[in-house]
Order: C-alpha cells, then structure tokens, then sequence
C-alpha cells in the first residue's frame, strides 16, 4: 500500500478517487487512512477486513472458513 502512495508522488497526480472491491477495497481504506494529499475520495465495495466496532459484526479470518 505505501508503494501505491509512492507511485502517486512518483507519478505527481493529485485528486485521485480510489476504488476498491473486495481485498482492494480493504488496500483503498488504508490507503486514505494515510491522509495522503493526493487522494480526494474513496468508493468502497464489499471491502474485507473493515473493522465496523460492531461486537455482531467481527471480522472473519478467511482461514477459519469451511471449504465446500
């Protein structure tokens, strides 16, 4: 993810909305909980690994689900 905001500065863009599905979902919110000045907003998708503070709603560790 710090890679990602490098290549930001690298590229020299700014104002960038970051999209993110899933897995990226969860790589956007990091990488806007950086505070970095080139990203403006963020659109998050069924992102995994959010933590909403809800007791009901504890992030599941992939590894601990059945196969089918």
């Amino acid at each position: 993810m710090l890679t990602y905001l490098a290549l930001l500065d690298m590229l020299d863009v700014s104002d960038v909305v970051l999209v993110g599905n899933s897995f990226g979902g969860w790589l956007a919110a990091e990488m806007a909980l950086r505070r970095s000045r080139r990203v403006a907003s963020v659109a998050l998708l069924n992102a995994v690994g959010i933590d909403t503070g809800s007791p009901a709603r504890t992030i599941v560790d992939p590894m601990t689900v059945p196969t089918r």
